[in-house]
């Protein structure tokens, strides 16, 4: 990703961030650990829609269909009471899942 990529998706994530302030979503992490309930695939999962990947991205790296691709990522959309893919990436940083990338 090109450094004014990563600035505008860095923008993204803290717009999205702000936004979700006092929404409950605290709450809504509170007790999440990667390692409570996430299966290899999930957590590749997580990481890969952080990463902004599509279903077809998301089926190759993990040697799957699409179609288990796009179920896996939805059911990770559930249960993260999550409303987009991209969602699922924030949530997930949130919960301290994937680390965060220091600011140049």
């Amino acid at each position: 990703m090109s450094p004014a990529g990563r600035a505008d998706f860095d923008a993204v994530v803290e717009g999205v961030e702000a936004g979700l302030a006092g929404s409950g979503v605290e709450e809504q992490l509170a007790g999440l650990c990667l390692a409570d309930g996430l299966a290899g695939q999930e957590e590749a999962t997580v990481r890969l829609l952080a990463e902004g990947r599509t279903d077809e991205a998301i089926a190759k790296r993990l040697g799957v269909s699409r179609r288990t691709a796009r179920r896996i990522a939805t059911g990770l959309m559930e249960r993260l009471g999550a409303r987009s893919r991209f969602q699922v990436g924030v949530l997930a940083v949130q919960a301290g899942w994937l680390p965060t990338r220091a600011a140049h």
